[in-house]
């Protein structure tokens, strides 16, 4: 069902509008542009003629919102990387290493078109997004803004969009010119594992239905896509997370877990039922299990080249060594892998140090929340988001291109930095009335 064009622009330019405006009176609100940016820019291309001729208007809008919310933090007299969770600098170490290793890659040729593609994610996503992320309710907001404008960015794909196979027919008619299905379904995980823990303000009854509303319709998008991995990724990380958002030592939090694992259950029934042929090849056993072979085939191909020599073995065979065609042609899929074989025991050491510090990050996180019902969820969140973009980083895409995982490891180090936080004592005090007193409450926080 197509939208006309004036009103199909006209939201795209509501949510970008919501998102500026938002911005302006909390810097955070960025951060969840950058979230929902893939979203926002297949819509864009759906709702109007300019938009599609020009796909960068929407990351160069984006960009700046994020550079907007720096600009504010500096003019407020604050620093925007002081008092800097250590997984974020950890990380930022971790892509110096890569870009050094550009030195010594094979086919340099071949891997700085990469990088100019990718970089400006990079820069926004992983160096300055961090930034605006000062406290534990600037992480609040960012979250709740993303189940906001992606939510209403998925149905409006979902209802209006022209489907393909998997992906949005996008100006074309030619089915191996889809948008990338990936892109949406990344956008529906981030946005589910928000929706199921995170409260948005609402009256507590109707908070409840339109969280798990939401979390529903990012089931169907996933489905729809044909993306089996953020399928999986997504029910894991809920289910693995569910424990920490809702307590199973008191009844209303064992009701709650029994809810939502009702409606996850629920909601896949459906989604599979009414967008997957059984007789679809893509859905069987055997070419899961093909793929994923394929994809460990090159990840060994990479490590076969890389044990070589001593030098390798240390120091890698260089960033995106793997486009090379004598290696694989192509990037390796299985990003830890990748970073054994391209960065080397160097850049596993320190891929590593991300890991485990966003893992004490989490830890301390909980710990924090204690018994405050809100911010456990709030932690719940950030982790089951850290947790989906980690398991996607097992079967798709490369270390320089996984800029969202390392974006939840700044936001999950930031819960777990044990400092006197005025504003993560506010998620304690805030009254349920307080946070009702407007039809979209709280919606600048």
């Amino acid at each position: 069902m197509d939208l006309p064009a004036l009103p199909a622009l006209a939201t795209y330019v509501l949510l970008l509008g919501a998102l500026v405006v938002g911005t302006l009176f909390r810097p955070a609100v960025a951060v969840a542009g950058v979230i929902c940016l893939f979203g926002l820019k297949q819509w864009g291309q759906v709702a109007h003629p300019f938009l599609l001729a020009h796909p960068l208007f929407s990351n160069y809008a984006i960009g700046a919102l994020v550079l907007v919310g720096v600009a504010m933090r500096f003019a407020a007299g604050q620093c925007p990387w002081c008092d800097a969770p250590r997984a974020w600098w950890t990380a930022l170490g971790l892509y110096a290493y890569a870009l050094l290793s550009l030195l010594w890659t094979p086919r340099l040729d071949l891997v700085l078109p990469v990088w100019e593609q990718v970089y400006p994610y990079i820069v926004t996503a992983v160096v300055l997004a961090p930034m605006l992320l000062p406290s534990a309710s600037t992480v609040r907001t960012a979250l709740r803004w993303s189940v906001g404008v992606g939510a209403a960015l998925l149905l409006l794909l979902l209802v209006f969009g022209d489907w393909g196979y998997r992906g949005l027919m996008i100006g074309t008619s030619d089915p191996e010119l889809e948008a990338n299905p990936l892109a949406l379904s990344g956008l529906a995980g981030a946005v589910a594992t928000a929706a199921m823990f995170i409260r948005l303000g609402l009256p507590r009854s109707l908070d409840w239905l339109v969280r798990m509303a939401v979390v529903v319709l990012c089931l169907v998008v996933i489905v729809r896509s044909g993306s089996r991995g953020q399928l999986i990724a997504t029910v894991l990380s809920i289910v693995s997370l569910l424990p920490l958002g809702f307590r199973v030592g008191e009844w209303r939090g064992v009701v709650a877990i029994a809810v939502a694992l009702t409606v996850l259950a629920g909601g896949l029934a459906w989604a599979l039922a009414e967008y997957v042929q059984w007789f679809d090849l893509r859905w069987t056993e055997s070419l899961v299990r093909s793929d994923a072979e394929g994809r460990l085939e090159m990840a060994m191909a990479l490590l076969d080249r890389w044990a070589g020599s001593p030098i390798s073995v240390l120091f890698g065979l260089g960033n995106s060594a793997s486009f090379d065609p004598r290696i694989i042609g192509f990037y390796s899929h299985v990003v830890p892998l990748e970073v054994v074989g391209e960065l080397g025991l160097v850049g596993l050491s320190i891929y590593l140090l991300v890991l485990w510090q966003a893992a004490s990050s989490l830890r301390s996180a909980i710990r924090l929340a204690g018994d405050d019902a809100e911010a456990r969820g709030l932690a719940a969140a950030a982790g089951a988001g850290l947790l989906f973009f980690f398991m996607l980083t097992l079967k798709e895409g490369s270390l320089i291109g996984s800029v969202f995982f390392f974006l939840y490891v700044a936001m999950v180090g930031r819960l777990g930095m044990p400092v006197a936080d005025p504003a993560l004592e506010s998620l304690r005090t805030e009254s349920l009335e307080e946070s009702t007193t407007a039809p979209f409450p709280n919606v600048l926080r």
